[in-house]
């Protein structure tokens, strides 16, 4: 084996006190070599037999456990009470993709309203509806307003089997993230006279949301809904009549109008 220096350890107990010296010339380059074969540096051991081929090193523990990890297959890296560490590398590398592939490449679109009027005792206000062809889950919804005088007003996001019907909406354009992304398939409503509801799963989400004047001291901050942080499901969509429905509870409130986003994915 081509190392070029010397090593001396002073083990007393294996775990303790292992002492490791390089012994170097005056210019600080190593003197000395050791030679092919194995050699015991404390409680490390270097075997080389045929460079590139059998390289490995053998830890030791100070319980006398161990793994030798080395050059060629999984097989050399002995099995611990977790597994092997190479099995291990190869879970870190998965988790690792998954969350690329989770957070990154994922086919993705948002749609926003500006303004909405919505109207007296509002129910849905704004709705995304799933698609005949993907599977679409909600990730985040956003929303902030103003109104005649300030309130705080509960609003609650519904997940609904049927989709709602009538009503008078405008459709936000779906703008993928990607430009090179197909079309969404989702379809975004918002409601400025209120729906005929659909069929109600239950409620998932609830705010109280802050509506401010336009000349008001308290500052308009937007209420974000994120809905798949943490490692959990975002809301999914599945086919035409599966529908998330942001709703105004009811409420009448003078001269609201609200600003609301909703970004979700679509897969295949």
């Amino acid at each position: 084996m081509a190392l070029t220096g010397r090593y001396s350890a002073s083990p007393q107990t294996v775990g303790e006190n292992n002492e490791v010296e390089l012994l170097t010339d005056a210019q600080g380059r190593i003197v000395t070599t050791i030679a092919a074969g194995s050699a015991v540096l404390g409680s490390v051991s270097i075997s080389q037999t045929t460079p590139g081929t059998t390289d490995s090193v053998t830890v030791a523990t100070a319980q006398g456990a161990g793994a030798t990890i080395g050059t060629t297959a999984d097989a050399v890296v002995a099995a611990g009470a977790v597994g092997t560490l190479s099995a291990k590398l190869r879970r870190v590398t998965q988790a690792l993709d998954d969350l690329r592939t989770e957070e990154g490449q994922k086919t993705t679109y948002s749609a926003t309203i500006v303004g909405l009027a919505i109207a007296a005792a509002a129910t849905d206000i704004f709705t995304i509806i799933g698609s005949a062809t993907t599977t679409v889950r909600i990730r985040r919804v956003a929303f902030s307003g103003l109104a005649t005088a300030a309130s705080a007003t509960p609003v609650v996001l519904i997940k609904r089997s049927v989709a709602d019907t009538l009503g008078t909406s405008t459709a936000p354009v779906a703008v993928p993230h990607d430009s090179t992304n197909a079309a969404a398939t989702a379809v975004v409503r918002a409601y400025t006279a209120n729906p005929t509801l659909g069929t109600t799963i239950a409620p998932m989400q609830a705010r109280r949301i802050t509506l401010t004047t336009a000349a008001g001291a308290i500052p308009n901050v937007p209420t974000v809904i994120e809905l798949a942080i943490r490692g959990e499901q975002g809301i999914v969509l599945r086919g035409i009549a599966e529908q998330l429905a942001l709703n105004f509870n009811g409420a009448t409130v003078a001269g609201a109008v609200l600003d609301i986003d909703v970004t979700w994915t679509e897969e295949a």
